[in-house]
C-alpha cells in the first residue's frame, strides 16, 4: 500500500486503481475520453469527424490489459486509406489498440445498439 493511502477511501481507492492501470500499461476510462478530446479538436478537421466517442469494455469500465479502445464517430465516408490512418493515429495518440466504426443510419443494427446504449460522446 502506497504511503499517503490512510487519508480516505477515495483517495485510496484512487491511488490503488491509478497504480494498477500503470502496472497495466492502460489509461482509465477518464483518460481515454481526455486523450480522444483532445484528438478530435486536434486532428477531427483533417478527417471529417463531427462527433467521436468510445463504447465497449473501456465505456462500460470493465477493460483489461487485453482490451482494445472501441470508438465510433460521426462524419464523412472515409476511404479505406484514412480509415487506416486514423487508426493508426489513435492507437498511437492512446498507446493501445484501437477498433474504429462510423456511427450512421445504415449499419449492422445490433452494432448500432450497442453503441447508442453505452456509447460515451467526448
Amino acid at each position: 500500500m502506497a504511503k499517503n493511502e490512510y487519508i480516505c477511501f477515495n483517495q485510496s481507492y484512487r491511488i490503488i486503481q491509478s497504480t494498477y492501470f500503470k502496472q497495466l500499461n492502460m489509461n482509465s476510462k477518464q483518460e481515454y475520453i481526455r486523450l480522444l478530446s483532445d484528438f478530435k479538436t486536434q486532428r477531427g478537421l483533417v478527417y471529417g469527424i463531427t462527433r467521436i466517442g468510445i463504447f465497449g469494455s473501456v465505456a462500460r469500465g470493465e477493460q483489461t490489459e487485453k482490451s482494445d479502445v472501441d470508438i465510433y464517430y460521426e462524419g464523412n465516408p472515409l476511404s479505406l486509406f484514412k480509415i487506416m490512418t486514423l487508426k493508426n493515429e489513435l492507437e498511437n495518440r492512446l498507446n493501445c489498440t484501437v477498433d474504429i466504426v462510423r456511427l450512421r443510419e445504415k449499419m449492422n443494427q445490433v452494432l448500432k445498439k450497442r453503441i447508442q446504449t453505452e456509447g460515451i460522446y467526448v
